[in-house]
Parts: structure tokens; C-alpha cells; sequence
């Protein structure tokens, strides 16, 4: 239709086609209509499909004013005549000459920009405020705590009939003018011999109304007096603050506002996937504001995730960022992000002056802060990947931190939403920091002159978890435990060896690294493991002896699982057992012999692997060591299957059970049992070696050996042909196979000769060619938690 005389408002039987008519009529674009009324473009698509219609007051309050109607209200009253009618609800229908005016009153701005994502969020904001006088929204700096406020306070507009009113509080620093701040907001003066605040409760008594206070942080004593005060005694007031912090007020209901969602950019994620994603959403938008012709495309996903993930999903952050790619490709962004203080400045001049840049945003917040509460801010910045109660105790108490004040400092920290706390059902609180205020405290601490003394306590402390955790790890009772906790502390591992080998302690790096070999073998985190010792072997001259005997064995070790340099592997475990025959310290010795057995067995001289775990066990039985004894009884045991002699394999793989059993060595017995499984398959026990099988599958996968997982696989493969079950074990095969893949198992050849050949043969000689394929890519279509759960089925 055109805009002439002849059209009017009856003419339009639907509520989307009306909508449609007035935007094009007022020269609105979708997308400059979705920005007027702080909507999506996909929501205006969906309003004029007649879909998820506007209530009476939203209608009145933002599209409107936007239409350009205010002076028209035939027009206003047929629009939310039709809205009515869509949303089949039991409101009186607006006569002709009700004019625009008789909306509930309010002050809430028109947003410029459209507000994306968060639908869940807002949804649960509105119903909060239904059933609650008091709701408080909490949250780092930037994450948008205000915009979710107004956009919720906006749609609401039609349950507070006496108004609804925007309290901006952030340019404000005497406290005690709050009172007067929202009586001015108000309209209301002040009255001779009367305090602002009893004017206030007087005026609002009677009123159904909702105030909106904005930015208390600053401000929270005097906020909280004031709301406290009011909602005693007005009892139809609403009241929705924004604060880092909770005001404290009996009845006080929480919603912590979270960072937008962020694609992992180290997944392989499409475009459409990546999309999805708010945060993305949201710098798609923005950055089509700052360049028009910007896309998002296969080519600059990767790169769009990356920062979105980068900046913690922290809304004013991506929006600072896109606005720089008016000067910058969003590869350049990402790339800089290190430097993000520097970067993301530039934000809206008429933005609040801590939301001009990411820089003065978390100035705001640390500013706020006490003496105690920066420091310890500041310190927890040496953590990376989180950390607990107990650790940042030992590592941030002293000086102005006593570590009895850690607790209460780190709760005042997490109440201001500078750190983030993280509780799983059953297990300990972890903290973490978001990136973000982790760069900004690392910027600190370093000012601080007293980087150099906290990392060493962090190093330290974690070293000294490490080595609680090796005797565990490779022989105690609950191994599990503590491969979980090293999982979690990993990335501070990480940077606890990477400070060592920085400031030149090279024996402290070391003492860690040894301490680690179990939870790398056992992860499969052998190239991290074996960088990480080499390193240290690098600088070897500055390591006592002991130690470097213990650097040089495991180095051998991790050299040799898998298959990565057998040379360098005999070579340190020679020189391993030179050392420690020169230091008399046989237990170790026979540790050292065992190792270099196994890089002379993995050549495939199993006769000479034999006598070198021979002498090992003669050692371990000569000075008691149960332990070492089991262990050498397990490679004993090993050699005696590839030497095809079952019946002593399986004597001494029983006596390794029978020590490991004693020991309760919960790793010790599932790795027993899996040789044993495979002792008891080929001397024709294919039951028995089913049961070993699964038992050591299911403490593998506890344990999440991948390693061990795969073996067994393979070994049930083996089971499953020889009782003439050739389908489930061709599936078992391409399981194994896929998961060797996964995980880059490169086994030695006697492997294939002795184990993978024979299972193999035997697998094929029972299908054809067709059906062995069809089963084996079933086999290799199955997740790790798909093949094991089959692979445990005793109905096949």
C-alpha cells in the first residue's frame, strides 16, 4: 500500500501487516526499526509474521514513538487493537480516542542499539520481578547487567501502573544524595523540615511502581538504606538494582547476569554452529554497524570465535572489539589480544566513562576495592585454570594477606564478581578468574614489585602435590582421585614448570617434572611429558645426581610409550643405572634396570629383556620392595608372552596380582590383569580372559588411560573370535583401531606378531571380506563411551 488519502487504519486485518505498513511508511528498514525499539531484526521479522506479539505497554512505550504515530491515534489505537487480537489476551481494546499519553508513565531511554541474545535470561529476569520486591542483578563489569534491567523494565511496562523509572546512579559520589537523586528522578521536591527520603516513602506508599537502580557499586550502603527503607513502607514498589555486588537487603532475591555464550574455538565448529552462539551474535551485529560490508564467513569464524572466547563473552568487551574493525580485519583483533587494554579503547563518547574502554571498566571496579582485597586480587592472578581455597591460601597469604584472611577476602571478591566460584555436586569449590581481570591483575601484580616471590609459592605449592600424588598415582588405593585433581590443576602445573625453567631453578622444574611422569603416562600426555623433561635434561649440569638418575629413567620412559626414539630411550636409561649403581641405591636401581629391559624388549630381544627384569626382580626381592617386585614381575611376565610361553606368563603375572592385591594397587591390578588377559587368551582360556579383560576395562576407563582402554578392546576382539563371535569381533577391532588412531599409539612390531596378528588372522578366517568391512566401520562409527559400554554387554 501506499501513504495517500485513501488508506486507513481498518483497512488492515492483521497486526504484522499493519506493523509492516507503518515501518515502511515511517522509512524504517527492518534492522533501523529493530534498533529503535532495542529488538532483534529476527524479532521484527517474527512480529510482522504475527509471532510473539508486544504487550499494550511495550507497543505504546517503544514502537510508538518509533513510528512515528505519537500525533496519530487512530493509527496508535489500531495497532494495539490488532496486538490484542494476536495475543488473545483479555485486555480492553484501545478506543480511537485514547490518545498515545495514557501509557504508564516512565523515563526509560529509547535504545540505539538492538539487544541481543539473553533470551533465557530476560524471560527469567521478568518472571523475578513478578513474584519479588527486590531483585538485584550481579556481575563483572561489561557483562550487562543495565541493558538486561531496561530491556526487562521496557516489556513490563504495563504491570506498574503508576510508572517505571530509571535511577542512573553511576556519575553520582556523595552517598548521601542517593535519596535525593530518585526523588528528583520523580518529579518531587523537596519540603521544608522533611528528609528526601520521608517525601520519597510518602509519595510512593500508594504506588504501584518500579524503580530501576542503576550502577550501585559505589554506592551500596546508601542504596541499600534507601531501598530497605521504601520497601517497608511502600508495599506495591518494585525495586531492580544493578550492582557488582548483592546490597544486602532482607528479601533480596540474586540473578547473576553470566557472560554471553562463546563457541571453543580449538573445536571444529561451521559457521551456522559458530552463529548461534550470543556472543558471536552479538559481535556480528556491532561489527555491521562499524563495517557495513562485514560478514561472517568460513573464513573468519575461526578468528570471530577465538575473540569472543578471548574476551570471556564480557558484552561491552566484543563490542569495543568490533568497533575496531573500522580499522582492523578481525584476524589483526584477535591477534592483539594479549595487549586488549591497549586495543579496546575507543568505546561510545557518550557511553558512562567506565564503559568508554575495557581499561577504565575494571579500573572502576578495582578502585572500589579495599587494600587487602586488591592485594589479594592481584596475587590470585599467578593461578591459571582456577584454583582452591586451600591453595590460594598458601599462596597469596603473608604481608598485607594473612592467609586466615584469605577466605573472607576471596568471598567479598566473588560477591563483587571479580572472581567467579564454581561448586560441582559432592566435590571441593573451585575460583577462576575471567581472562580479562586475570590480565588486569597480572598487570598489577607485576607494578607490585612481588611477581617473582608469588610465583615461586605457587611453584612450590603445586610441586608439592605433584609428589604427594606420584606414589599414588602408581601404586596407592584411590588413583583416580588423584588424577582427577592433577587434571583440574593441570594448566597450573603448566605454568608452575614453565616459571621454573624462566627464572633458571632448574632443580625445582625438575623435582616437578619427575613427579608428573605417572600423570602423564597414564593421560596420555606423552609429548607434553617428554618436552618438559628434555627440557630439563638440557641444563643438566645444575642437577644433583639423584635427581638427574631420576630425570634420565623417566625420560627413557616417556621416550618409549609410545614409540617416539628408542635410541635416546636406552641411551638414558643406561646411563640411569650407571648413576645409581655409583649411589647404592638398589631400589632405584631396579627400577632403572626394569626400564632399560623394556627399551631392549620394545627392539625385540625379549631374551635379554628377560635377564635385565630378572636381575630387577632378584633386587626388588633382595631389600623387600614390594612394589618394584610387582612391576618386575608384571615385564617378566610381559616378555614371557612374546616369547609365545604362556604357562610361565601366566605364573608370574599371577604372582604380580597376588602382590598388587596386597599392596591395594588399584593401577597395578587393572595392568596386571590385561596381560594376564592376554596370557590366559592365547593358552586357549578365552572365558577367563574375558573376565581380566573387563575388569581392566572398567578401571581404565575410570582412570581415562586411553592407552590401557585400547589394549583391552583389542584383547576382547580377541576373546570375542575365539569363542566364533566374528561380527562383535570386527567391530571390537574398529573400535581399537580408531582409538589407537585418536590417540597416536605407535606399537612396536613384536606387537603385531604376537598380539595383532594372530587376533587378526583369526577374525578374518571367520568372515568374508564384505562383512568383516561392514562390521569393522561399524566398529570405527562408535564413540569411547558407545564401544566401551558394548564392549562390557555380555549378551553381545
Amino acid at each position: 500500500m501506499s501513504r495517500t488519502a485513501a488508506v486507513t487504519p481498518d483497512q488492515f486485518a492483521t497486526f504484522g501487516e499493519l506493523l509492516k505498513y507503518l515501518r515502511r511508511r515511517a522509512g524504517l528498514t527492518q534492522r533501523e526499526l529493530s534498533i529503535a525499539v532495542g529488538y532483534s531484526d529476527t524479532q521484527i521479522s517474527r512480529l510482522e509474521q504475527n509471532q510473539r506479539v508486544p504487550n499494550a505497554a511495550t507497543l505504546t512505550a517503544l514502537f510508538v514513538p518509533a513510528l512515528h504515530i505519537e500525533q496519530e491515534p487512530e493509527w496508535a489505537a489500531r495497532l494495539l487493537e490488532l496486538a490484542a487480537e494476536a495475543r488473545r489476551d483479555d485486555a480492553v481494546t484501545p478506543t480511537a480516542d485514547v490518545p498515545a499519553s495514557s501509557a504508564p508513565r516512565h523515563n526509560l531511554p529509547i535504545q540505539l542499539t538492538s539487544f541481543v541474545g539473553r533470551e533465557h535470561d530476560l524471560a527469567e529476569v521478568k518472571r523475578l520481578l513478578s513474584t519479588t520486591r527486590l531483585l538485584t542483578l550481579t556481575g563483572s563489569g561489561g557483562c550487562g547487567k543495565s541493558r538486561l534491567s531496561l530491556q526487562a523494565a521496557a516489556e513490563m511496562l504495563a504491570v506498574f501502573s503508576d510508572g517505571t523509572w530509571l535511577i542512573e546512579l553511576a556519575s553520582l559520589a556523595n552517598p548521601a544524595l542517593v535519596p535525593q537523586t530518585v526523588a528528583v528522578t520523580l518529579g518531587m521536591r523537596e519540603e521544608a523540615g522533611r528528609s528526601f527520603l520521608a517525601t520519597l516513602a510518602d509519595g510512593l506508599r500508594p504506588k504501584k511502581a518500579l524503580l530501576v537502580l542503576d550502577n550501585c557499586e559505589h554506592l551500596v550502603e546508601a542504596c541499600a538504606q534507601l531501598v530497605q527503607a521504601l520497601l517497608q513502607t511502600c508495599p506495591n514498589l518494585h525495586i531492580v538494582a544493578t550492582s557488582r555486588e548483592e546490597l544486602g537487603v532482607p528479601g533480596e532475591v540474586l540473578f547473576r547476569v553470566p557472560s554471553l555464550s562463546t563457541p571453543d574455538p580449538h573445536l571444529s565448529l561451521s559457521v551456522e554452529v559458530v552463529r548461534q552462539y550470543d556472543a558471536v551474535r552479538l559481535f556480528v551485529e556491532r561489527a555491521t554497524t562499524a563495517w557495513p560490508g562485514f560478514m561472517l564467513t568460513g573464513d573468519n569464524a575461526l578468528a570471530v570465535a577465538l575473540v569472543c572466547y578471548r574476551l570471556d563473552g564480557i558484552p561491552l568487551a566484543i563490542e569495543l572489539a568490533a568497533a575496531r574493525l573500522k580499522v582492523l580485519k578481525v584476524e589483526q583483533i584477535a591477534g592483539r589480544l594479549d595487549d586488549r587494554f591497549h586495543l579496546l579503547t575507543g568505546g561510545s563518547r557518550t557511553a558512562l566513562p567506565h564503559h568508554q574502554t575495557l581499561q577504565a571498566m575494571i579500573d572502576w571496579s578495582y578502585d572500589l576495592l579495599s587494600g587487602p582485597e586488591r592485594a589479594l586480587l592481584r596475587r590470585l592472578s599467578v593461578f591459571a585454570g582456577g584454583w582452591t581455597l586451600e591453595a590460594a591460601e598458601a599462596v597469596c597469604g603473608g604481608d598485607e594477606v594473612e592467609a586466615a584472611e584469605v577466605l573472607d577476602l576471596l568471598v567479598q571478591l566473588v560477591n563483587k564478581s571479580l572472581v567467579v566460584a564454581e561448586r560441582e555436586r559432592g566435590r571441593e569449590a573451585r575460583y577462576r578468574l575471567l581472562e580479562t581481570i586475570r590480565q588486569y591483575a597480572r598487570e598489577k601484580l607485576a607494578e607490585s614489585g612481588e611477581e617473582e616471590k608469588l610465583r615461586e609459592r605457587h611453584r612450590d605449592w603445586f610441586s608439592a602435590l605433584a609428589e604427594r600424588a606420584e606414589p599414588e598415582l602408581r601404586g596407592g588405593r584411590d588413583p583416580i582421585s588423584w588424577l582427577n585433581r592433577l587434571e583440574a590443576e593441570h594448566d597450573n602445573l603448566r605454568t608452575a614448570l614453565e616459571w621454573s625453567l624462566k627464572a633458571e631453578q632448574t632443580e625445582a622444574g625438575a623435582r616437578l617434572a619427575v613427579a608428573l611422569w605417572p600423570f602423564w603416562q597414564t593421560r596420555g600426555y606423552y609429548q607434553e611429558g617428554r618436552d618438559w623433561l628434555e627440557a630439563g635434561l638440557a641444563r643438566r649440569g645444575r642437577l644433583p645426581k639423584a635427581l638427574l638418575a631420576q630425570m634420565l629413567r623417566t625420560a627413557s620412559w616417556m621416550l618409549q610409550e609410545p614409540l617416539h626414539d628408542l635410541d635416546s630411550a636406552k641411551a638414558y636409561a643406561e646411563e640411569s643405572v650407571i648413576l645409581y649403581r655409583e649411589l647404592g641405591d638398589k631400589a632405584n636401581l631396579a627400577w632403572a634396570i626394569r626400564v632399560l629391559g623394556y627399551t631392549i624388549q620394545q627392539r625385540g630381544n625379549f631374551d635379554r629383556a628377560t635377564e635385565l627384569f630378572g636381575e630387577s626382580l632378584a633386587l626388588s626381592r633382595e631389600i623387600g620392595d614390594k612394589w618394584g617386585l610387582a612391576q618386575s614381575l608384571v615385564d617378566s611376565g610381559w616378555a614371557a608372552v612374546f616369547r609365545s610361553d604362556y604357562t610361565a606368563a601366566i605364573s608370574l603375572l599371577e604372582e604380580s596380582l597376588t602382590l598388587e592385591r596386597e599392596l591395594e594397587d588399584v593401577y597395578g591390578i587393572a595392568h596386571s590383569a590385561y596381560i594376564l588377559g592376554f596370557a590366559r587368551l592365547f593358552h586357549g582360556e578365552a572365558d577367563e580372559a574375558a573376565r581380566l579383560f573387563r575388569g581392566s576395562l572398567t578401571v581404565s576407563h575410570q582412570l581415562n588411560d586411553k592407552w590401557f582402554i585400547s589394549g583391552c578392546l583389542t584383547g576382547l576382539a580377541g576373546v570375542a573370535s575365539a569363542l566364533r563371535e566374528p561380527v562383535r569381533a570386527a567391530r571390537l577391532w574398529g573400535v581399537s583401531n580408531n582409538l589407537d588412531e585418536t590417540v597416536g599409539a605407535v606399537n612396536p612390531p613384536y606387537w603385531g606378531r604376537f598380539i595383532v596378528g594372530p587376533i587378526l588372522a583369526s577374525i578374518r578366517s571367520q568372515l568374508d571380506e564384505a562383512a568383516f568391512a561392514a562390521a569393522y566401520a561399524e566398529g570405527r562409527a562408535l564413540t569411547m563411551e558407545q564401544a566401551i559400554e558394548y564392549a562390557l554387554a555380555t549378551d553381545g
